[in-house]
């Protein structure tokens, strides 16, 4: 089975959410999922490349992995920075 490797988009939404509620049931979060509230995060990350990116890994029928990494800014390293804010593989 091919795999494809892309930048998501907001269309990647319900995919990226899968995985993520996938994630939190293996790793629990210290607070419980909420759908809605990490939806409208998800969508603000996807719609805003300043803070960050999202890349989505599946085969031909779901999807199977995510990265997201996310950007700060340190006047200590002397400007943006970049961090592995989750990564989930199925």
């Amino acid at each position: 089975m091919p795999l494809s490797i892309h930048r998501a988009t907001p269309a990647d939404l319900d995919s990226l959410l899968l995985l993520m509620r996938h994630m939190q049931q293996d790793d629990a979060w210290d607070t419980p999922f909420d759908q809605p509230a990490v939806r409208t995060s998800l969508l603000n990350l996807l719609q805003n490349s300043l803070y960050g990116i999202v890349y989505l890994v599946r085969d031909e029928k779901s999807p199977l992995a995510y990265l997201a990494i996310c950007f700060d800014f340190s006047l200590e390293y002397r400007g943006k920075g970049a961090w592995i804010d989750e990564l989930f593989v199925e």
